[in-house]
């Protein structure tokens, strides 16, 4: 065992200094004896195709190799597989499984991607307390994404009592190791003046650049409705467009929904568009956003951008209803008199500009 420790340490400072193939080599003499920990570097390195070709099905099977001895990373790295469905078919079962077990050992990371799963009811049954627990602790080892998600849960009060101040103080520790999710959040608070913070349009700005300056496509959002309202900045309309368009370019589906807006009323600087509208409005309606579906009904019932087809527009109002759209009495009155769906349409249409 001494033996195969050593050439380890050996593969390791080779990977120090850059020389991966010779390391791999030896990782390669030490994983044939068993030996979990150049198990998990050999998939590390045919994962990341650090000094050989990528190789995602060797990263596969090294870390199965070294999971199946209990490596927590090996496990934790096997669990995003199957999540992701790299080079496995995607099995959301056997990722639960995995960082299960990894989160076992105290693995911070698969702590934190078990939480999510159970945040999000996927595959076991939503529980926003055993969410919080796990989260909680990733947060105890440091983990900047567990600090973020737990600070969301402070804020929106799920699985514990809503606390914002909790949730600034998460989301202060997160941003302290750079994390654009947590800027963004921060600047959120800061914007909308959310617990001990005062209402400060300048220092949600500075929080919303940095994590635009890293692709974030919420802190996007929100500079694109910043410049649009002139808040802080000087109104710009160009620059308002470039930021949601960024956004948009990222599914975001506020984003989506917004530049539908623009270009069917002809806002913000965009000329009136119909068919862009319609584009915008579908994409987000795609992914699953009830506004963009309302909205995308709107224009098939008017026949603005589209063939008129009410028909249509009702399957949309389903779909937005389905999510928690106002409008359960639409299709309760359609079901009864389905001839009376054009009628029903306009009724709905004029009732929701009121609310």
């Amino acid at each position: 065992m001494e033996q195969i420790e050593a050439i380890f340490d050996k593969a390791v400072k080779l990977c120090e200094q850059g020389d991966y193939s010779t390391a791999v080599d030896l990782f390669i003499k030490a994983a044939n004896k068993g030996f979990a920990d150049a198990q998990y570097n050999l998939g590390l390195i045919y994962d990341q195709g650090k000094g050989v070709e990528q190789d995602l099905d060797k990263a596969f099977n090294y870390y199965m190799q070294a999971a199946k001895q209990g490596h927590a990373a090996a496990q934790n790295n096997l669990g995003f597989m199957y999540v992701r469905g790299i080079k496995v078919e995607q099995d959301l079962d056997k990722a639960f499984s995995w960082w299960t077990k990894s989160s076992d050992q105290g693995h911070a990371d698969a702590q934190y991607n078990l939480g999510v799963l159970y945040h999000k009811g996927q595959p076991v049954k939503q529980n926003y307390e055993k969410a919080f627990e796990l989260f909680s602790k990733a947060v105890e080892q440091g983990h900047a994404d567990a600090q973020n998600y737990l600070g969301r849960m402070y804020q929106n009060g799920l699985g514990v009592k809503q606390d914002y101040n909790k949730a600034l103080e998460l989301f202060s520790k997160a941003v302290e190791q750079g994390h654009a999710g947590a800027e963004s959040n921060l600047g959120y608070m800061y914007h909308n003046a959310l617990g001990s913070l005062e209402l400060d349009f300048e220092k949600a700005f500075e929080f919303f650049i940095k994590a635009a300056k890293q692709g974030y496509a919420p802190a996007q959002y929100n500079l694109g409705e910043m410049y649009e309202e002139g808040q802080f900045v000087k109104q710009d309309f160009e620059k308002s467009f470039k930021y949601y368009k960024l956004a948009a370019d990222q599914n975001c589906v506020e984003a989506l929904n917004h530049l539908g807006w623009l270009y069917k009323d002809g806002m913000g600087g965009v000329e009136q568009d119909l068919e862009k509208a319609l584009e915008y409005f579908a994409k987000a309606s795609d992914l699953g956003y009830s506004h963009s579906q309302y909205q995308l009904a709107l224009l098939y019932h008017k026949g603005e951008g589209v063939e008129q087809n009410d028909q249509k527009a009702l399957e949309l109002c389903k779909k937005a209803v389905d999510q928690g759209y106002p409008g359960q009495w639409l299709i309760d009155e359609i079901n009864k008199e389905p001839h009376r769906l054009s009628v029903f349409f306009k009724k709905f249409h004029e009732k929701d500009k009121k609310q």
